[in-house]
């Protein structure tokens, strides 16, 4: 479990670096819908290669799955990245749309219940609650964030969260069913990629655009850090994290992407902390923490007695 929760701040904090290397490739002339295309090309490619090199891993798995793999990369992970663009275009702040996002984990915490049986618990909804106000202040919610809120933008920003939270669960689903994780990865964004090549992207200009945009090393290494560390890392540790962990508590160590991307942003881009998101990295590092401490003590309280400490129990109940 201790591992789980390692490899779920791994995946948080590598999403942080997103805002960063993105802004960079917005710099170097990469339009938005070639930023759009570039998380699910590069996943479906590393871990196809992956997936090439070991024996008969989809073959294991069942058509009626594969096929839901394929639509919830085409509907699903799809769905979510629209819900943020018509969010957007329909005036919503970045604060209040991240917040509501975020709110994904307590889709997840539900989902799981009924999926998986696992329970509500007082640490957990602690934490969430904490992780909650944390963003919050990172995000500047509170800081006259909450101008712009129009009707049709609170609608698809009300379900992003659940895009969001049904394409975790899913994951979780097919990983506890003993598929082998990079299939998992690679049948989902490639139907996404499927889905943005037919209705969103000409592969052609896509290309043609990448071409004329890095003419220079310093954007090239911005295309490589975009999909390696906020992309392939960050999946990759979600996965290592959703075979040891449930998903509610995966979700919950996921608030140190904003995070992350606030201390990234201030390092290498010279933007401004204020005060307010220095208490919300403080809280949400707390829950995080809090959540950590907790269900590591679960854990080794869930460590059955050693062959050693159950053989004087048997001498002293004989006697």
């Amino acid at each position: 479990k201790r591992a789980g929760m390692a490899f779920a701040i791994g995946s948080g904090m590598s999403y942080g670096f997103y805002g960063v290397f993105s802004t960079l490739l917005v710099e170097a002339g990469v339009t938005d819908v070639s930023i759009a295309i570039l998380p699910v090309f590069a996943l479906s490619v590393y871990f196809g290669i992956r997936v090439a090199f070991k024996a008969r891993v989809l073959k294991g798995i069942p058509v009626k799955h594969i096929v839901c793999m394929v639509l919830q990369g085409f509907f699903i992970s799809n769905g979510m990245n629209y819900c943020y663009t018509q969010a957007y275009s329909n005036g919503m702040p970045v604060g209040v749309v991240s917040v509501v996002a975020f709110t994904n984990v307590i889709i997840v915490m539900v989902l799981s219940f009924f999926v998986f049986g696992y329970k509500f618990t007082v640490p957990k909804i602690a934490a969430i609650a904490m992780v909650l106000l944390g963003v919050s202040l990172v995000v500047g919610l509170y800081g006259g964030g909450m101008a712009g809120i129009t009707t049709t933008g609170l609608m698809w920003t009300a379900l992003i969260p659940l895009f969001y939270g049904v394409n975790i669960v899913l994951n979780s689903y097919f990983i506890s069913k003993g598929y082998d994780s990079d299939a998992i990865l690679f049948i989902t964004q490639t139907g996404a990629l499927v889905f943005m090549l037919v209705f969103m992207v000409n592969l052609g200009s896509f290309f043609s655009n990448m071409a004329q945009s890095l003419t220079t090393p310093v954007y090239w290494i911005a295309l490589f850090g975009f999909c390696l560390i906020p992309q392939v890392l960050c999946y990759s540790f979600m996965q290592e994290s959703l075979k040891r962990v449930e998903p509610t508590l995966f979700q919950i160590c996921m608030a140190l992407d904003p995070v992350t991307a606030l201390v990234v942003g201030a390092l290498a881009l010279g933007q401004s902390v204020d005060v307010s998101q220095i208490i919300g990295i403080a809280v949400v590092l707390g829950a995080v923490l809090f959540i950590n401490l907790k269900e590591g003590k679960e854990a080794q309280d869930d460590v059955p007695p050693s062959a050693c400490d159950e053989e004087p129990r048997k001498i002293a109940s004989s006697s």
